[in-house]
């Protein structure tokens, strides 16, 4: 959560911006690979955001850092482990700029968005926007293709992939809704077939949020009676205050991180640990070593060639939203096994892909040889946004022992 000296951080640099009709702030969420102390922000972004100035400035803030381009504020903060928020406001006037400002997974490999699983997304709107009011959702299934160029296609199965294309090809499908909220549930099934519910997700929504009494922030940090916001919150984590009390919005931004906490909780201790004691000549000595447990992601798609290809490519080459690269190990007919890395933290995760129950699943083994929640959660909401929303996931004791002979 933000905290009340945040918050008035927050009011009191973009007071300018607040004051103004139709200027917003913007709260975007990343995870990072890189310690927010130990880095400066404005040599970074220096010729990435390419504008005539782009300046460090001073801010009695711990672990945040304050950056100007030309004279607006952009702030970072470091608000939980390996995670920032990034503000800024409407009033950078550069379209282009205040884009990269809101994608800068896209600028730096050491980023990646941060991520609110679409139920999540859904609660909150229900709970904070009036009855009355209008929502726009917007929801999408982007499953997983390949590249004609970019494919790895195992030899046994390049005559299936090339007489299958189209199972491999491009199918993204998005629908965007605006209605009252009370009518959210008839609109939604008129406009959704079964197929589709069930595969997408909540990606955005835009809505009035609306706090009670008790839950009222104001921009100072005390308690105010009900606030009204105009906002839409991203499943990104990103949030955008449009309108109104930014005490609402600020309770927003907490909900968001507070309600997506059960997903970091998956993979609590899960990575392998090290301790190290320092010498008395400068070198470290390993005193001690956790090693890592091992997950499972049930995938609820039937062990096919199909699934088996496009996790190959998954795993190895990633996709233009899929930030991963690995090498595979071995194969035996669908079954194989792979190295897998992710590059903004240098996660390396050892994997093993087979059938579940007489293979009406595909079952992903996972064992972080050097991992982080941020990485895992990032795995995960891959794996679910390109496979299929309805994963399993548990830990188990061990790593198949080896793969079956393929009939």
């Amino acid at each position: 959560m933000l905290s009340n000296t945040v918050k008035r951080h927050i009011s009191r640099i973009f007071e300018q911006a607040l004051s103004e009709k139709r200027k917003r702030l913007y709260f975007n969420k990343y995870h990072t690979g890189r310690n927010i102390t130990e880095v400066s922000l404005a040599e970074e972004f220096k010729g990435e955001l390419k504008e005539e100035t782009i300046e460090q400035a001073q801010i009695d803030l711990k672990d945040a850092q304050l950056i100007k381009v030309n004279e607006e504020p952009v702030l970072f903060i470091a608000h939980r482990d390996e995670a920032w928020i990034v503000v800024h406001s409407s009033r950078i006037e550069d379209d282009s700029t205040r884009r990269k400002l809101g994608d800068l997974s896209s600028t730096k490999g050491w980023l990646v968005e941060a991520w609110i699983p679409g139920d999540t997304l859904d609660e909150i709107y229900e709970d904070y926007s009036p009855d009355g009011e209008n929502v726009n959702l917007t929801r999408s299934w982007d499953p997983y293709y390949l590249y004609k160029r970019e494919s790895k296609v195992p030899e046994e199965y390049q005559k299936y992939y090339s007489e299958h294309q189209r199972e491999f090809s491009q199918q993204n499908v998005e629908v965007e809704i605006t209605t009252p909220k009370w009518r959210l549930e008839e609109t939604l099934d008129n406009a959704m077939t079964p197929f589709l519910e069930d595969k997408s997700e909540t990606e955005s929504s835009e809505f009035t949020m609306q706090t009670t009494p008790e839950m009222g922030v104001s921009s100072d940090g005390g308690s105010v009676s009900a606030t009204q916001s105009s906002v839409k919150v991203k499943e990104s984590g990103s949030v955008t205050h449009q309108s109104g009390d930014i005490g609402a919005t600020f309770k927003l931004v907490d909900e968001t991180a507070e309600r997506s906490q059960w997903v970091y909780e998956l993979f609590d201790e899960v990575a392998a640990s090290y301790e190290y004691k320092d010498n008395d000549d400068g070198s470290l000595s390993l005193t001690g070593y956790k090693p890592p447990q091992i997950i499972l992601f049930e995938i609820p798609v039937a062990f096919s060639r199909e699934i088996s290809i496009k996790l190959s490519n998954f795993l190895t080459v990633g996709q233009k939203d899929v930030d991963l690269f690995g090498v595979i190990g071995n194969r035996t007919g669908k079954e194989f096994t792979a190295e897998t890395h992710i590059p903004f933290n240098e996660d390396e995760y050892d994997i093993s892909i087979t059938g579940a129950e007489d293979e009406e699943k595909t079952a992903v083994y996972v064992r972080p040889t050097e991992g982080s929640k941020a990485g895992l959660v990032y795995f995960y909401h891959k794996l679910q946004q390109k496979f299929n929303p309805n994963i399993e996931v548990e830990k188990v004791d061990e790593m198949p022992e080896s793969f079956s002979e393929e009939e």
